[in-house]
């Protein structure tokens, strides 16, 4: 037999009979079918990885809570933004001297109808008042409080409006989606030192 095929490791043809045939490739010895299965290793790795982060992808894109949480972390940013020349909504401490965050005045776990909600959400000192006064809603001898701090802000209005009972909103995963969308927009455009696009507090 004469028939010739061509290595796929090195390429070279070389008769069928001399070789090596596994899984249907040929190769001109063992040495050979084991040197290409080395160089196929990372390259079946890489691709096996891009199916994985794919079907990731894929399952994020249509997962409720996996974009609640990105569109929830979205609008937080987005009202510390827009609170970057203001100080702490619950103390009163300047940008500068501690780090801030958007903290939420109602909780999330409390009221999740209001975890979205720009009306709910402001530049806070992130350790003295979001995480060691769990916000701060009522204040202390230190602060004023979150409540006290809309009220001098907006008035009183604004605190009837977070007090007052809102069913809560089903978004898809796709309404989240978009959500997020327009606050990344709305934050390129502050950070690039403009004004807001419109009163996001507006009530």
């Amino acid at each position: 037999m004469n028939s010739k095929r061509r290595c796929r490791f090195c390429h070279d043809y070389k008769r069928v009979a001399d070789g090596l045939i596994i899984n249907g490739g040929f190769y001109c010895d063992l040495a050979h079918a084991i040197d290409y299965a080395c160089t196929q290793a990372p390259k079946m790795a890489a691709k096996k990885m891009r199916a994985d982060k794919k079907v990731k992808k894929d399952f994020n894109i249509n997962n409720y809570r996996h974009q609640f949480k990105l569109t929830r972390l979205a609008a937080q940013k987005l009202a510390n933004r827009l609170d970057a020349e203001l100080p702490c909504i619950c103390c009163g401490a300047l940008r500068g001297t501690a780090q801030f965050c958007g903290g939420h005045a109602k909780t999330q776990k409390a009221h999740p109808e209001l975890a979205l909600d720009l009306h709910n959400i402001h530049g806070q000192r992130n350790v003295f008042c979001n995480k060691h006064k769990s916000g701060n809603w009522s204040g202390d001898k230190h602060s004023w409080g979150y409540e006290q701090g809309l009220i001098l802000r907006y008035g009183q209005g604004m605190v009837d409006y977070l007090e007052t009972f809102k069913p809560k909103v089903q978004f898809t995963p796709q309404d989240l989606i978009a959500m997020r969308k327009l606050y990344a927009k709305e934050i390129r455009l502050l950070e690039a030192g403009n004004g807001p696009s419109r009163n996001w507090r507006a009530l």
